[in-house]
């Protein structure tokens, strides 16, 4: 006879002691990334064992590819002269807000689980290392990536 289980509940693996809170996550985008912040939240989501996963892949999955369509847009109007070098910033205030706005939406997403997953005992571990961290070192290291890939690739990941 099957145990009694709840749909929305998180089914933790082996991994589930790498469990933080997804507002690690979210604040990673902010002080990091988006090449800290969507993969971590996939990552998070597989620790804890998320009922919402290939949402929550789908999310990040989207998020590189919207960002690089803002980029490549922003970049043909550049060169069509219908953006001149006064006005690409605020162009780029879109890929910022797509940035912030798919965060969010990985975080709603996967805190309805994690909030499940912490009511029957699950342990969250504190995710502000990482973000220090990725906040200190990224701004030393994301230039020399620059340099080697280009500025455009660093504005879809950055």
């Amino acid at each position: 006879m099957e145990a009694y289980r709840i749909a929305d509940e998180p089914k933790p693996g082996t991994m589930q002691h790498l469990t933080v809170n997804p507002i690690w996550p979210l604040l990673g985008i902010m002080f990091g990334g988006a090449w800290l912040s969507w993969p971590w939240s996939v990552f998070n989501g597989i620790a804890m064992g998320s009922p919402t996963l290939r949402k929550e892949v789908g999310l990040a999955v989207l998020g590189f590819i919207g960002s690089a369509v803002i980029v490549g847009v922003t970049v043909v109007m550049l060169s069509m002269n219908i953006l001149t070098k006064d006005t690409v910033d605020y162009a780029l205030l879109a890929l910022t807000v797509w940035k912030l706005g798919i965060s969010y939406w990985l975080f709603v997403t996967q805190n309805t689980g994690f909030q499940i997953y912490e009511y029957f005992g699950g342990i969250a571990r504190n995710g502000f290392f990482v973000v220090m961290l990725a906040f200190l070192i990224g701004r030393r290291v994301l230039p020399m990536i620059q340099e080697q890939v280009g500025p455009l690739l660093t504005l879809v990941v950055r």
